[in-house]
């Protein structure tokens, strides 16, 4: 039986780069959740509490590691991270989960 493997994955974007980091996220939904091993891909948005700036969030669910990994080598995500990092005021905060308990 596979493991399905969860990922949350937070992004803080610049000042003033919030709508470009918004639009290469939306980009990555719908070649992403076409992928084979793919279960679940959202994307999110949250207003910071304390300084109120908008934080995205991608919560993303693969069948396997294996999907995971093939997700990580496509192109969309190449392209993505290629773009990504000069838009964000601190590194990518992600939590890879792997489930251990499973709903019938």
């Amino acid at each position: 039986m596979k493991t399905p493997v969860l990922v949350f994955a937070s992004f803080y974007p610049k000042p003033e780069k919030e709508q470009a980091v918004k639009n290469l996220l939306t980009e990555m939904v719908s070649p992403s959740r076409a992928e084979p091993g793919n279960l679940l891909y959202e994307l999110c948005e949250q207003i910071d509490q304390k300084d109120h700036k908008i934080i995205y969030s991608l919560i993303e669910k693969y069948i396997d590691e294996t999907a995971l990994s093939e997700h990580k080598s496509s192109a969309h995500y190449i392209n993505y991270r290629k773009n990504i990092e000069d838009l964000l005021s601190r590194p990518i905060s992600v939590v890879v989960l792997k489930n251990i308990y499973q709903s019938d």
